[in-house]
């Protein structure tokens, strides 16, 4: 009977391990995910005000 328990002991601690493992996988690529959008959202909007920028120059530069 022993041995019954044990072995029942190991098998959940098993599946509490790959639980773990598999819920810090996914907080690593959430973290990932939303730091490469957050980036991207940030390249878009840096894009947007250089542009505005070189429009007002080069309309600057034609004297209208």
């Amino acid at each position: 009977m022993n041995r019954v328990h044990l072995l029942m002991y190991q098998l959940n601690h098993k599946k509490g391990n790959a639980l773990i493992t598999v819920l810090l996988i996914i907080t690593i690529f959430m973290i990932l995910f939303l730091s490469s959008t957050g980036q991207a959202s940030t390249n878009v909007k840096l894009k947007r005000v250089v542009e505005k920028s070189n429009q007002s120059t080069a309309i600057a530069e034609m004297g209208l």
